[in-house]
């Protein structure tokens, strides 16, 4: 077991999107899973058909992790004021 890495800085390379589903005809948001796979490749599932989809469950560690660290770096700003 080991911390994610650089967690923020990969975070922040992924964009958040919504978008219209015409196979359900459902309006979601979502991220890219193309973009996902760059940065955490194992939250990234593809199905039988070749279409990829994020494993929200796995995108729960990189974004705690990413809030963690961003809490870190907001009590070093405070302590310096």
């Amino acid at each position: 077991i080991k911390p994610i890495e650089s967690a923020l800085d990969k975070l922040r390379t992924l964009t958040g999107y919504t978008f219209h589903r015409i196979d359900t005809d459902e309006d979601m948001a979502g991220v890219v899973a193309q973009e996902v796979e760059k940065v955490l490749p194992t939250a990234v599932i593809e199905d039988d058909e070749g279409y990829k989809n994020v494993s929200t469950s796995q995108m729960q560690g990189l974004i705690v992790q990413a809030i963690n660290e961003l809490a870190a770096e907001v009590a070093a700003i405070k302590e310096k004021l």
